[in-house]
């Protein structure tokens, strides 16, 4: 049976007793195995320094290139046939051997990849689990060879020292098969090894993860937009991003120079402060606002936001992000006069056409400008910006730059360069007389329709900047709105002119009334019935233009219409100022805000008092015409008895003689028939159209 192998202590205690057995030498005398253990020793530091100035010399010296070193002087100093060295991924947790060596595992040559390993086993993932060294020549009998590489092995020699930094591992040195039997020297060597193994895979790491650091902050400085730089004490510059080339400036050229160098000399003592208060506290403001100079002598608007390095407890480097604002800078200014053009409108959409073209003409400066709107086939120049005097204010479309601006330019900037050498130096009589060079272009749109256009001409070739073309657009759109006000305040008039004329001149009376009963506006017909003029209505309620029972019944009528909403219908009178009581047919509505709560009443009244009197008689008329229905036939029949009657009466009368007692009585009879006979004769039917008896 295989004996557990001893421990490396256990080995060095028996060489001790042995040693204590043997006979002593004189003073001065070294054994042979002295003599050999010496220069093995000489050989071990020799293979460390080696290792180690590769590692200090070269800035390529790769951790294969140090396994391969490490690999190869553990091989040789213990004569071992197989190995590998491998470091332990920090990120991943898996062991790598990037030797590319003949391996414990397999004993042939690999296929030029690192190996690595997902899993430990075996007796070498026993020294990595616990971080002890392990030195056995019966291998095959050892139980902890039980793992899935046992059978990878070929030999039942091994020995295996974990690589230890800070008792953290770092990765292992794997031995098998010596030529001999594995000893405490060899032990001691691969430990001192693996040691320097450690230390320079963590270097090594460690620089690799700082230049992968100074990679991942380089490549975020060449890709920011900002200009990154680094300040001494002294104010000088020590690091300068690429983004200088931006301005003229090659970063190399800007090292080593002083800071203020570059600052316009008004903000010199700005910059020179801030420095200065840096130094003493340590802390730096949260921002800066200074100009810096380009290389061709122009100035551009910046802003630094800076960080300061201690060393020491003392500032020792001063970090700078300066930022260009110029753009910033003129585009917060452009606001600024868009904001004060447009606080400046008022209800008169004209004014503010022309309050539009003159912040054009601030903001372009140097340029004529003209707002122009298309009339027919005519071209009018609405409001303008230093136009020429004697230009005209009216012309024919056709030609003009501003003409083919409206008929075919989409929603952008229309802008045409060298105008003297283009087609509109003949086609635009404006363009030769007044020698311009540059034409910039907006159309103004209503209701999506071009119906104008915004721009700015100039004598000198310019180029318009981003920000100076958006606020052409803003303020292009700006007359497209005050256009389609003026437009719909135009149409509003035209109908209020149209309803006026309806208002005044209608014969019926058209009124308004306020929640309190006060008459608010009043048409002429109105007004007049009370012998007042519109004017004088205001203000006034009907308790102060009649009497008090007929306001009532108006009053009540209103606000029955306030409480209820919709319309009435009704019939009321009214004293006009004649001192006449007329019938009024009126139709009532509650006037409403936006919101929906009553703000009054409106009337619209009209006089029926004639169609009152017409509707009587024709009641009565076609009563008198029932009347006569039914009394015509008895009227007839009552006729002829009355005129036997009197007949007969008549001949009594003639033969009776005078002073007869009878005749009085007779005479009576007689008048009595007169009397009913003119009663049936206002029984006879009359004529309903005529009003005569038929």
């Amino acid at each position: 049976m295989n004996k557990e192998p001893e421990a490396p202590g256990q080995q060095l205690d028996m060489k001790k007793r042995n040693k204590k057995l043997r006979p002593a030498r004189p003073p001065g005398i070294m054994s042979a195995s002295g003599v050999a253990e010496a220069l093995r020793s000489k050989d071990l530091e020799k293979a460390v320094d080696s290792i180690e100035n590769a590692y200090l010399v070269s800035s390529r010296f790769s951790i294969k290139d140090l396994s391969s070193r490490v690999l190869k002087a553990a091989k040789n100093f213990t004569g071992s046939r197989y190995g590998f060295a491998a470091y332990l991924d920090p990120h991943t947790g898996r062991m790598t051997d990037p030797a590319l060596r003949r391996t414990a595992y397999q004993g042939r040559p690999s296929n030029g990849e690192p190996r690595v390993v997902k899993k430990f086993g075996g007796l070498w993932g026993w020294v990595l689990e616990n971080k002890k060294p392990l030195l056995t020549n019966a291998a095959s009998s050892d139980p902890r060879s039980n793992a899935p590489f046992r059978k990878n092995i070929k030999a039942g020699k091994f020995m295996a020292t974990p690589a230890l930094f800070n008792k953290k591992l770092a990765g292992i040195i794997t031995l098998a098969n010596p030529w001999r039997d594995y000893g405490a020297s060899d032990l001691a060597a691969v430990e001192r090894l693996a040691r320097v193994y450690a230390i320079i895979i963590q270097r090594h790491l460690a620089e690799d993860k700082l230049k992968e650091s100074e990679g991942t902050y380089r490549s975020i400085i060449e890709a920011s937009q900002d200009t990154i730089a680094t300040i001494n004490i002294e104010g000088r510059f020590t690091y300068m991003s690429r983004q200088a080339e931006n301005y003229g400036y090659a970063p190399h050229e800007m090292v080593g120079r002083h800071v203020l160098e570059f600052v316009h000399p008004d903000d010199r003592y700005l910059l020179r402060q801030a420095l200065a208060r840096t130094l003493k506290t340590g802390r730096t403001l949260p921002l800066l606002h200074f100009r810096i100079k380009k290389k061709d002598g122009s100035y551009f608007y910046a802003e630094q936001k800076s960080g300061v390095i201690m060393k020491d407890g003392k500032p020792f480097t001063i970090s700078c992000i300066v930022r260009d604002i110029t753009k910033r800078r003129e585009l917060d200014s452009a606001l600024s006069q868009l904001t004060r053009c447009f606080l400046k409108f008022g209800p008169d959409p004209d004014k503010n056409i022309e309050i539009i073209t003159l912040t054009a003409g601030e903001i372009f400066k140097d340029a004529c400008v003209l707002y122009n709107r298309i009339e027919g086939s005519l071209l009018r120049t609405v409001s303008d910006w230093q136009a020429p005097p004697d230009m005209p204010r009216l012309d024919k479309a056709k030609g003009h730059i501003c003409f083919d601006l409206i008929l075919t330019a989409k929603d952008k900037v229309f802008i045409v360069r060298d105008l003297d050498k283009s087609r509109y130096a003949a086609s635009d009589p404006n363009v030769r007389k007044y020698k311009l060079k540059t034409y910039i272009g907006y159309p103004v749109r209503v209701a999506g329709k071009k119906i104008g256009s915004l721009c700015a001409v100039f004598k000198t070739a310019t180029e318009a900047t981003a920000t100076e073309i958006e606020v052409m657009s803003i303020l292009a759109k700006a007359l497209g709105i005050e256009e389609k006000r003026r437009q719909a305040e135009s149409q509003l008039r035209e109908n209020e002119e149209t309803l006026r004329k309806i208002f005044d001149s209608a014969q019926d009376a058209i009124f308004i009334k306020d929640l309190n009963g006060r008459y608010v506006k009043t048409n002429s017909f109105c007004a007049a019935l009370f012998g007042l003029t519109p004017r004088q209505m205001e203000g006034k309620s009907d308790y102060d233009l009649m009497p008090a029972e007929l306001a009532r019944n108006l009053s009540d009528k209103d606000q029955s219409v306030v409480r209820n909403g919709g319309s009435l219908v009704s019939d009321s009178e009214i004293l006009t100022a004649k001192g006449e009581i007329r019938t009024f047919n009126s139709v009532k509505t509650q006037l409403c805000a936006s919101g929906g709560l009553a703000t009054g009443v409106l009337g619209v009244s009209r006089d029926v008092t004639e169609l009152k009197k017409l509707q009587t008689q024709l009641v009565e008329a076609r009563a008198a015409e029932v009347v006569s229905k039914i009394t015509e036939p008895v009227a007839h029949d009552f006729n002829n008895i009355l005129a036997a009657i009197n007949g007969y009466a008549a001949l009594i009368l003639e033969t009776l003689k005078a002073g007869d007692p009878v005749r009085p009585e007779i005479t009576h009879i007689l008048n009595a028939i007169k009397r009913a006979a003119a009663i049936t004769e206002r029984l006879q039917p009359y004529d309903s159209r005529t009003g005569k008896k038929s």
